[in-house]
């Protein structure tokens, strides 16, 4: 049975759109997985200070982004992508 979930579905532009479908190529992984790895890879390019400033829900203890300020990695495993929705 269909689930209803609150998570927002961002829109991508064609170009982005375009990068995404070959990077997935490249990674023989749906676009899916593909921007799940995308994300998790830029995680170590943030400045978590600014991010987490910026938090708005102030969930910082079940965060990935505070904790992996503090030293912990994310791991970009097919095995980690949970999907919404069912």
């Amino acid at each position: 049975m269909y689930q209803k979930s609150n998570v927002y579905t961002p829109q991508i532009s064609r170009q982005a759109a375009f990068v995404l479908r070959r990077i997935a190529w490249g990674l023989g992984t749906p676009m899916t997985k593909a921007l799940n790895h995308a994300i998790l890879a830029l995680v170590p390019k943030l400045n978590h200070t600014v991010v987490c400033a910026a938090c708005k829900d102030q969930r910082c203890s079940v965060c990935p982004l505070a904790s992996y300020g503090a030293g912990a990695q994310l791991v970009a495993s097919d095995s980690c992508v949970d999907t919404y929705g069912g």
